[in-house]
């Protein structure tokens, strides 16, 4: 079955990327660049601290309420459990962002979908990574400091493996993020 979502998830992506490249040219293109705090919770909160992490993301911007890109992140956790060093989690992911309004300031609720690399390095040199299915619930606002820059803050409730609740990389953090828009007119 875990074979299954990630192949579903490769093909869902494929699919995306596809869609995207082809309405890519009417469109207005945004490089954004985040860093943040993340947030373990449930069963994570036992294993790991609080971590920090960065992403960075293009988006492209279909009309004045809907975008939709790619995201590429580096999240790392240091562990409470001593037998552990490093936990990170690489996600690659497609998003979709609807905004709530338009104006200088504007709120937006989204939804990532992709896959997420968990590295885990133990005290004694042991490297392990898996990749699993993931998705990100994220609320955010975007401040339009000049023309063609832009300040943007969101918070994330990421869910990895959630089909599996007690399994194997099933985990959970909230990110909170804050970082810089760049758009291409």
């Amino acid at each position: 079955m875990h074979n299954y979502f990630l192949e579903l998830a490769r093909w869902v992506f494929i699919g995306f990327l596809l869609v995207f490249s082809l309405v890519a040219k009417a469109q207005v293109a945004k490089l954004e660049a985040n860093l943040g705090a993340c947030f373990p919770s449930q069963r994570f909160a036992n294993s790991a601290k609080t971590g920090f992490g960065g992403d960075l993301n293009l988006k492209l911007k279909f009309n004045n309420t809907v975008s939709a890109g790619v995201l590429v992140g580096f999240h790392k956790f240091d562990p409470i459990e001593p037998a552990f060093s490093t936990i990170r989690i690489l996600p690659t992911v497609a998003f979709l962002d609807f905004y709530l309004s338009e104006g200088r300031v504007r709120p937006y609720i989204g939804e990532d979908i992709g896959i997420y690399t968990q590295f885990i390095t133990t005290a004694v040199g042991t490297k392990s990574n898996k990749s699993f299915l993931g998705f990100a619930h994220h609320f955010g606002v975007s401040i339009r400091l000049a023309p063609h820059i832009s300040l943007n803050l969101d918070a994330k409730y990421h869910a990895i493996n959630p089909f599996r609740s007690r399994g194997e990389g099933s985990v959970n953090y909230i990110g909170v993020n804050g970082g810089i828009e760049y758009a291409f007119y």
